[in-house]
């Protein structure tokens, strides 16, 4: 293994250490080539293509959904049943805001660690219980500034949800 394949894979595992992610998998190659000539980690797990996700599944689905409430504030969209304790910051946000990544909302936060003594939880078929308990602690920047963040893209995924009472994985077969 060349010696930034070795440093690679020492840093991704590092980095796994930390708990920056529990599963991963890395693969290098060229357009050119028919064959990737570097892979490392779990290919076996199925997981988000995180930014990808964005661009071709939860953008769409929300212009194709959330047709003409594309500046409504969340809570006109997401039922009060579904926002216990969010505060009047994120609610007042917009499907367009979280789009353009210009929410106030920070880029990442861990979502699962302070849920490890909690057990796992049941799979949701939708309005997952953890991103309600998350979205409850959080409050926006009032700086509304550009920062890519991932929260503003769950947050999307929860709005559609409970917009439509219906899965995320339902309404991306239906699109």
């Amino acid at each position: 293994m060349p010696k930034s394949e070795s440093a690679l894979k020492s840093k991704l595992l590092d980095e796994q250490k930390l708990g920056f992610y529990t599963e991963f998998f890395v693969e290098a190659g060229r357009l050119d080539e028919s064959s990737p000539r570097f892979q490392f980690g779990n290919r076996e797990s199925f997981f988000d293509l995180a930014s990808l996700t964005k661009g071709l599944a939860t953008g769409p689905l929300v212009y194709h959904f959330l047709k003409g409430h594309l500046n409504t504030p969340l809570n006109e969209l997401i039922p009060a049943l579904h926002t216990q304790g969010y505060s009047k910051a994120v609610l007042a946000l917009t499907p367009n805001e979280l789009l353009a990544h210009r929410s106030g909302l920070s880029g990442w936060r861990n979502l699962w660690i302070t849920h490890l003594r909690e057990g796992p939880l049941d799979s949701p078929k939708f309005l997952n219980p953890l991103i309600q308990k998350t979205f409850a602690r959080i409050n926006p920047s009032s700086d509304k500034a550009d920062v890519y963040s991932d929260l503003g893209f769950i947050l999307l995924g929860f709005t559609l949800e409970a917009f439509t009472g219906r899965s995320l994985q339902s309404l991306w077969q239906e699109f």
